[in-house]
């Protein structure tokens, strides 16, 4: 009886339930991202077109402008009319920069900002090209200016149409008017670059935003790509300080790279001090700690 108690026999086992079934997989999402990735374009590429319209028009005239004036180049030296042996060099190169100007805006002009100038990141390396052109007519002007002379007219000669003549001949208008054209070419594909750049278009491979951004394009991104421009903008200085133009006397701001949407950072400012407020040019660019003198 004592060995009954001591052995337990064993429970009854309870019954095993079957297995849930398994779920089926739900549908990879990937249409609605695309959807949305294509929404996002849509909308950042209507907030180009709608802030950059003008600065599209003013271009497509500077280069049908530069285009007329090549033409007229081109007539010129074939009815004989010369510039000159001594002017003929400075002439030959603003004739160069107005072609490469031409040849290197007009694809652009033509598909706008949904061409594949813009998808393969031609913009930036356009925009240098026009730049250094622009530069180099500008330096062709200033060489006419320097060492060009009226010609010499007789005594009965002193009409002020005869004057104006023999002081600007055709190819000094087409120099005048190459100049003004190419600065106005490089001011409009700036400002439709700018545009670019704060709706997230540009440089490719990256997703808009849909709104464009408050941020800064620094004017470094004329001759350099944009993170090289961003660094030189924080380091145009010195080291990693850049002290902003309207940093209060007494006040030390550090600048540390960061993306333009990327919130500040700055230090709490004692009760009652009211210097601490953060620079208003530097805001969008730069996360500002001040540091008291």
């Amino acid at each position: 009886g004592d060995l009954q108690e001591l052995v337990v026999p064993p429970a009854d086992e309870p019954a095993s339930s079957p297995l849930p079934l398994p779920l089926p997989r739900k549908p990879s999402d990937r249409v609605a991202h695309r959807k949305a990735l294509e929404e996002s374009f849509a909308i950042a590429h209507s907030i180009v077109q709608a802030n950059s319209r003008v600065a599209f028009h003013h271009a497509r005239c500077c280069v049908a402008g530069l285009g007329i004036v090549i033409g007229l180049r081109v007539s010129a030296g074939c009815t004989g009319i010369s510039p000159g042996a001594v002017l003929v060099g400075i002439h030959w190169l603003a004739s160069t920069s107005d072609a490469l100007c031409v040849a290197s805006a007009l694809p652009f002009c033509a598909q706008g900002t949904t061409g594949c100038c813009v998808s393969l990141g031609c913009i930036g390396p356009m925009l240098t090209l026009i730049f250094s052109m622009c530069i180099a007519d500008v330096g062709a002007l200033a060489g006419y200016l320097a060492i060009a002379t009226p010609r010499p007219l007789t005594a009965g000669q002193r009409s002020l149409e005869t004057v104006l003549q023999a002081m600007f001949g055709a190819w000094e208008l087409l120099l005048f008017s190459s100049v003004a054209l190419q600065i106005g070419l490089c001011v409009c594909c700036w400002r439709i670059y700018r545009e670019l750049r704060l709706a997230g278009l540009y440089p490719p491979g990256q997703i808009p935003l849909g709104e464009p951004l408050g941020g800064y394009v620094s004017s470094f991104e004329l001759v350099c790509e944009a993170g090289d421009a961003q660094v030189w903008s924080e380091r145009c200085r010195g080291g990693d300080f850049m002290l902003c133009p309207d940093v209060e006397e007494g006040e030390t701001v550090i600048a540390m790279p960061t993306l333009p949407d990327a919130p500040l950072v700055k230090a709490p400012a004692p009760e009652g001090d009211t210097s601490a407020q953060p620079s208003s040019s530097c805001e969008p660019l730069v996360k500002q700690l001040r540091l008291p003198a």
